[in-house]
C-alpha cells in the first residue's frame, strides 16, 4: 500500500512538472508573437514615415521646380496627408465604434 501511494505520488509530480512545462512553452510562444507583432508595427510606422516624407519632400521640389503646375506637389501632398487622415479617423471610429457596443450591452441590462 505505502509503495502504491509513492508511485501514484511521483506520477502526479511528473504530471504536474510536465504540465507547468507545456504552460511556460505556451507562455514563451506567445511572448514571441507579442514581439513579432510589435516589430513588425514599427518598421511598419518607420516606413510609412519615410514614404510621409519622400511624398511631402518630392512636392516641395515640383513646387519650386514649376510653380506653375500646382497640381502635381498638391497631388504628391495629398497622399501622405490622407493616409494619416485615414489612420487617425480608422481608429477614431473604432474607439467610436466600441463605445456604442458598450453602451448598448449596458442599456440591454
Amino acid at each position: 500500500m505505502l509503495e502504491e501511494s509513492r508511485c501514484r505520488r511521483s506520477v502526479e509530480r511528473d504530471t504536474i512538472d510536465a504540465n507547468i512545462l507545456a504552460q511556460n512553452r505556451k507562455l514563451d510562444e506567445s511572448l514571441k508573437k507579442t514581439n513579432g507583432v510589435i516589430v513588425s508595427n514599427i518598421i511598419g510606422q518607420i516606413f510609412g514615415f519615410i514614404i510621409c516624407m519622400s511624398c511631402i519632400g518630392a512636392a516641395v521640389y515640383l513646387a519650386r521646380l514649376s510653380p506653375e503646375e500646382w497640381k502635381v506637389p498638391v497631388a504628391i501632398t495629398a497622399i501622405p496627408t490622407a493616409a494619416v487622415i485615414w489612420a487617425f479617423r480608422g481608429k477614431w471610429q473604432k474607439d467610436k465604434w466600441r463605445n456604442n457596443n458598450e453602451d448598448d450591452k449596458e442599456e440591454v441590462f
